[in-house]
C-alpha cells in the first residue's frame, strides 16, 4: 500500500512539475513576444513591391512554371525508373562510378533508349525559365522529387555516354543544360 501512495505522490509531482514548466514556457514566450514592435517602413515598403510579384508567379501556368509542369506529371507511371537503371544509378553512389558505368558501357544506350519518357520530362522543364514553388498546406503534402533525381540521373548518364562516344560537344551542351536548370530551379 505504501508503494502505491508513493507512486500516486511521485505521478502527482511529475504531473505539477510538467504543468510548471509549460506554464514557465508559455510566459517566457509572452515576454519575449511583449518586445515586438511593429515592422520597419522599409520592411513594409519591401513587401508592398513584392507581394504583387508573388501573386503574379503564384498565377503562373503549368506552362510557364517548371515545378507545376512537372507536379503535374511526377506521379504518372512512365516516369518512374526502370529496376536495371535503377540498381546502376543506387550501386553509383556507393562505389567507383565510372568504373561501374564503364562496366555496363554496352548496355547503357539501351537502357537508356527505354527512359526516353523520364529524358522528355527532364528536357521539357529545361525549357521553361521559371522554377517556382507553391509552398503545401500541410507538411505532409511535400511534392514527390523522386521522378526528378531519376530523370537528371538518366539527362547526365546520356552526357557520360556521349563523352564515351566522344561526343564532346553533346556531353557538354547536355551538361550546361543541367547547370542551367539548376541554377534557376535552385536559386536563393
Amino acid at each position: 500500500m505504501a508503494l502505491l501512495a508513493k507512486g500516486i505522490q511521485f505521478c502527482c509531482w511529475a504531473l505539477t512539475a510538467l504543468v510548471a514548466l509549460l506554464l514557465i514556457f508559455y510566459t517566457a514566450l509572452f515576454v519575449i513576444n511583449l518586445s515586438d514592435e511593429t515592422p520597419a517602413e522599409p520592411a513594409l515598403s519591401l513587401l508592398r513591391v513584392t507581394e504583387p510579384h508573388l501573386e503574379q508567379i503564384n498565377k503562373l501556368q503549368a506552362a510557364e512554371n517548371a515545378y507545376q509542369y512537372y507536379i503535374e506529371r511526377a506521379t504518372l507511371p512512365e516516369y518512374q525508373l526502370s529496376a536495371e537503371l535503377s540498381a546502376i544509378v543506387q550501386a553509383c553512389r556507393s562505389k567507383d562510378c565510372s568504373e561501374l558505368l564503364t562496366e555496363k558501357s554496352s548496355q547503357l544506350p539501351a537502357l537508356l533508349a527505354e527512359q526516353q519518357a523520364l529524358l522528355d520530362l527532364y528536357q521539357s522543364l529545361l525549357t521553361i525559365a521559371v522554377w517556382h514553388e507553391i509552398i503545401p498546406a500541410a507538411a505532409t503534402e511535400l511534392p514527390p522529387y523522386q521522378p526528378l533525381l531519376h530523370a537528371q540521373s538518366v539527362f547526365l548518364l546520356q552526357a557520360w555516354v556521349a563523352a564515351q562516344q566522344i561526343d564532346l560537344v553533346m556531353a557538354q551542351k547536355i551538361l550546361d543544360d543541367d547547370l542551367t536548370f539548376l541554377a534557376y530551379a535552385f536559386k536563393k
